[in-house]
């Protein structure tokens, strides 16, 4: 690939900062991820072309190529997949998070609520020993019921944390549910970052396949010039071997001393040697050269291999985006009904179908 600040004949501004037109876009541009080299150099020229003409130019970026492969001057990655993966993957901390926080309260409310349970069992059982103790004896001096009365004040106290206990464990029923949500919501989020890294990779095979394809085309035409090249050398060489012959044979028809004409009919002899291995080096090529016709059908039928897998990327690509538009969508409604209360606590998101 060559590459060009302006095209043949035409100017190249040198800009007003440190490097010229050309250069200071494509600087901008050669970092870019994602970006195929065709598409990194037409982004350059649209830009060159677009200031080029508020000074009234014309610069026009040209470059000549036979490359039809994948390369790409930074990532051939795509930022967009990129960012993605790291969102869900903030997601998956961000609800593993919750979901430890709420386990980890729902824990602590049950066990303090055991522990209430078992307070207000002990002090019952307290308070029935102590009334058994108080109507054996008869006892009722100050000291026994006052210790009563604390026990049963206890006792209230006691219950009423219990109920209160009772009520939080109840609420817990309800964090369970969130619990269940978000992990089912992690489990979403974990198959998501699954299809979109088999779609990378597939994307990716995709892109090696178009290379290697490229690869064995450029081969394929180099060597069919070689061989073309080649035909046409052993062609020409023949005519001008039976050119001489010819010519060489009229000049020994017409001397007629017998000295020189003995070194002419040497010489033709030769010639006729040369021109025999000439004529089967041609036939050799001309064999050669069919090999090339035949290779030339081999490379029509890499084109469109090569158009196929190109386009399968780029389907794939475009399929990705519908599947983020119709989640963008879903996420709009969802929270429209969330508003309006419509919308049942527990649902699944949107997921990106495997490719």
């Amino acid at each position: 690939m060559l590459v060009y600040a302006t095209a043949p004949n035409g100017v190249a501004l040198d800009g007003t900062g440190r490097n010229g037109l050309f250069t200071k876009y494509f600087l901008n541009h050669a970092a870019d991820s994602g970006k195929k080299i065709d598409e990194v150099f037409q982004l350059v020229a649209k830009a060159v072309e677009d200031e080029a003409r508020t000074q009234r130019i014309e610069q026009v970026p040209y470059r000549s190529s036979s490359y039809s492969g994948a390369f790409c001057l930074a990532s051939c990655e795509n930022p967009e997949i990129a960012a993605e993966l790291e969102q869900i993957k903030l997601q998956r901390a961000e609800a593993s998070k919750r979901v430890n926080a709420l386990q980890e309260e729902n824990a602590q409310l049950r066990r303090q609520a055991a522990e209430r349970s078992s307070k207000v069992a002990e002090l019952e059982e307290k308070i029935a020993a102590l009334s058994r103790d108080v109507s054996a004896t008869g006892d009722q001096n100050t000291r026994a019921s006052k210790e009563l009365s604390q026990l049963r004040a206890a006792l209230d106290a006691a219950r009423q944390e219990q109920a209160e206990s009772e009520l939080a464990k109840r609420r817990t029923t309800a964090r369970e549910a969130e619990i269940a949500q978000l992990k089912e919501q992690m489990a979403d989020l974990q198959l998501k970052a699954l299809q979109l890294d088999a779609y990378r990779k597939q994307l990716e095979t995709l892109q090696n396949q178009s290379n290697d394809t490229s690869k064995r085309m450029q081969v394929l035409a180099e060597e069919n010039s070689r061989l073309k090249r080649l035909a046409e050398e052993k062609s020409s060489n023949v005519a001008s071997l039976e050119s001489r012959i010819v010519h060489l044979s009229k000049e020994v028809e017409a001397d007629g001393r017998r000295s020189s004409r003995g070194q002419l009919e040497e010489e033709l002899k030769q010639l006729r040697t040369t021109l025999a291995e000439a004529r089967a080096e041609q036939l050799e090529a001309e064999r050669m050269k069919k090999l090339a016709a035949n290779r030339e059908s081999e490379i029509v039928q890499l084109k469109e291999q090569l158009n196929d897998l190109n386009k399968r990327s780029q389907q794939l690509e475009d399929y990705r985006k519908q599947i983020l538009v119709l989640q963008k969508e879903n996420a709009e409604k969802t929270k429209l009904l969330d508003e309006k209360g419509d919308m049942p606590k527990s649902r699944r998101p949107v997921l990106v179908p495997s490719f």
